[in-house]
């Protein structure tokens, strides 16, 4: 930083940098020992063992004011979230002489009219008795469902590699990406008998659905809700295939799981987010007490899963001054910016190759940059190497979607969906713009025509999105100001996609001395060999 290079008597250039580091006025992250998890913590530490000069009182002062900031933040409430991140960005302009890459609007918490203040006690909370086991049972299941469709893909490409290659000798991953890229249909015309029929058995078994969706909608309507049998699914596709299925490596998803409270005190438990790895990000649980338990947690279940190998993670750019990663002990895979983890444990993923090994699975290896080969298992989801890796993940099937396939009923005709007890799709409205919020409009004459536009089945609470957005916003219909963000929302987009929340503020099991909380459950599900 410019202040502290002045304060050094040198100039604020690459090579002067390169002497602050040297003497120790500066620590770079790659630096950073491993296994530390309180970085302002450390760099504290690193400060006090310095003489006394007046960077480092300046730095001391500047490094408690951002402790206090996160401290403030984790602790406030929503408007004063707002007020201190917007504090950090000035301050960590003002101190670096450079911009944030955080714009106005960008983060989550500012899209919301609803009042928040987060759970950061780092408490553990147990299930009433029974939720857990309904949870699992509900959600093996759809993952069964979910897996097929992967399934096949795998199948599908390793006999592609048999007949292409024919033999078991290692390559670099890169070289067989573009080799299916070139052989074009012909790729597709390998694929196996046993792959096709599971194809055309869940291809089936979706018209069978479809099917019970229009009976019940044309007895029932929309409004009532739908339950779908799992056992069915089970006697025409999963039974047929579950052998396939139980060798072919191991599965994985990391969905977010929620909770509804019924007043007999059963829960009913609804998908809400499915992740891209085996583990949620533990630097999410920072300012827990139990963040130690947390991350050995996370890293022996990694080491478990990819067990003999070492995981695989692929490491990005960082995206942000705020931004980093926690080591789990993997071996980072650098697609675009350099890892923070040990140099013995960092390599390029062009380095990522594999071999076939006599079970017809794959290994794969990579080459540090310390030179070392390490047996390691590549997790990167939505990338092509989930059809060769022996640990794969397996994305929660999103049903409505499945059924829609471009030529029957959009997802917002659909009723609400449950697979067994498990809640998989809520139910949506598509409106047009014009159908409620016309220019002059006023806001109650608005909720008014949209309620009769959408029917009774529309609830107070609602996401509410653009179709072409990730994020929805959350709506409270009775609040005015959550009124007025909707229509100044509808005059900026022609269609406008409701969705109704669940669990509604009525339906939360988690309480707490100042209320009942949203809460989510952060589930891994895997499924072995055999």
């Amino acid at each position: 930083a410019p202040d502290l290079a002045a304060a050094a008597g040198v100039l604020d250039g690459d090579a002067d940098v390169a002497r602050l580091l040297a003497s120790g006025a500066l620590l770079s992250a790659t630096r950073l020992p491993e296994g530390t998890q309180d970085v302002v913590g450390h760099a504290l530490g690193v400060l006090a063992r310095q003489p006394e000069s007046a960077a480092r009182a300046l730095w001391i002062e500047r490094l408690h004011t951002l402790t206090a900031l996160v401290t403030g933040f984790a602790t406030a409430d929503l408007a004063t979230r707002r007020e201190e991140l917007a504090r950090a960005d000035s301050l960590f302009e003002a101190w670096t002489g450079a911009a944030s890459r955080r714009h106005p609007g960008k983060h989550y918490a500012a899209r919301t009219p609803l009042h928040e203040r987060g759970d950061r006690s780092g408490e553990v909370v147990g299930l009433p008795a029974g939720w857990g086991a309904r949870l699992q049972a509900s959600l093996a299941s759809y993952l069964e469902l979910s897996q097929l469709p992967v399934l096949a893909d795998r199948m599908a490409f390793r006999a592609w590699y048999e007949r292409h290659y024919g033999d078991d000798e290692a390559r670099p991953w890169g070289e067989v990406v573009r080799d299916i890229d070139r052989v074009g249909v012909r790729y597709q015309l390998a694929t196996p008998k046993r792959a096709i029929e599971l194809r055309a058995a869940l291809r089936a078994y979706r018209d069978a659905l479809r099917e019970q969706v229009d009976t019940h909608l044309a007895e029932h309507g929309a409004a009532v809700p739908l339950r779908l049998d799992p056992e069915r699914f089970r006697a025409l596709v999963g039974d047929r295939f579950a052998a396939e299925a139980a060798e072919d490596g191991r599965a994985y998803a990391a969905p977010d799981m929620m909770f509804i409270a019924g007043p007999d005190g059963a829960g009913t438990p609804i998908v809400g987010e499915a992740h891209a790895m085996p583990f949620h990000e533990p630097s999410l649980y920072a300012a827990s007490p139990r963040r130690a338990e947390v991350w050995r947690a996370a890293s022996d279940f990694l080491a478990e899963l990819c067990a003999p190998a070492r995981p695989g993670l692929v490491c990005r750019g960082r995206v942000n001054f705020l931004a980093w990663t926690t080591d789990l002990g993997q071996v980072d895979l650098e697609l675009d910016g350099p890892s923070q983890v040990p140099h013995a444990r960092r390599a390029s993923l062009l380095e990522l190759a594999l071999r076939q090994a006599d079970d017809g699975l794959f290994d794969f290896s990579v080459t540090t940059h310390a030179g070392d080969t390490v047996a390691v298992m590549p997790l990167a989801h939505g990338s092509r190497v989930r059809l060769a890796s022996r640990v794969y993940a397996v994305d929660l099937l999103d049903l409505a979607e499945w059924l829609g396939g471009g030529d029957w009923r959009p997802a917002w005709e659909l009723p609400r969906l449950s697979w067994g007890d498990l809640v998989v799709h809520r139910r949506r409205w598509r409106v047009p713009s014009e159908a409620w919020a016309g220019e002059g409009v006023a806001p109650w004459e608005a909720v008014r025509r949209l309620r009769d536009h959408c029917g009774d089945g529309l609830p107070r609470f609602c996401y509410t999105k653009p179709p072409d957005e990730r994020k929805p916003m959350i709506f409270d219909w009775g609040n005015p100001v959550a009124v007025e963000m909707a229509l100044w929302l509808a005059k900026r987009h022609e269609v406008l996609v409701f969705t109704e929340m669940l669990p509604g503020p009525d339906d939360l099991w988690l309480g707490g001395p100042d209320g009942r909380h949203t809460s989510e459950l952060r589930t891994v599900f895997a499924r072995q060999p055999g």
